[in-house]
């Protein structure tokens, strides 16, 4: 499948660790921005009101470092995969024309209102396939 949703990333001071090049954290929170920014863009408002999501895994695989000016742009997409309230979504990073980081991540699907998971409908499913 290919990728879904894409942004592009312009690196921030703050994005440095000591070494000059981005935190580790740093990649962790491009995963989950863009995985909500997708989320927004695709899903109908009613259903983002009534259904949030927590994770419940990353897995993060570092490539290659980026720096300062490097061209970096974020891209996602939804794992084959549901079961139940989880799924899956990866999320690549590239510098320029490589791979600096992989990140799988497992999502749940919660309940906004009781925090319960909530199993994900076709309806969903079908907005992100």
């Amino acid at each position: 499948m290919p990728y879904q949703y894409e942004i592009p990333i312009k690196i921030k001071k703050d994005h440095l660790d000591e070494l000059n090049h981005v935190n580790n954290v740093v990649y962790l929170q491009w995963a989950q921005d863009i995985a909500k920014k997708h989320w927004m863009s695709k899903a109908p408002e009613s259903v983002q009101k009534n259904n949030k999501w927590v994770v419940i895994r990353h897995e993060i695989n570092y490539r290659r470092p980026c720096y300062e000016n490097d061209p970096v742009l974020v891209k996602t997409k939804v794992a084959n995969d549901i079961s139940g309230p989880k799924w899956g979504r990866h999320v690549h990073i590239f510098n320029g024309e490589s791979i600096a980081a992989e990140v799988f991540s497992i999502w749940c699907q919660i309940d906004a209102q009781s925090g319960r998971p909530l199993r994900i409908s076709k309806e969903i499913a079908n907005v992100f396939n």
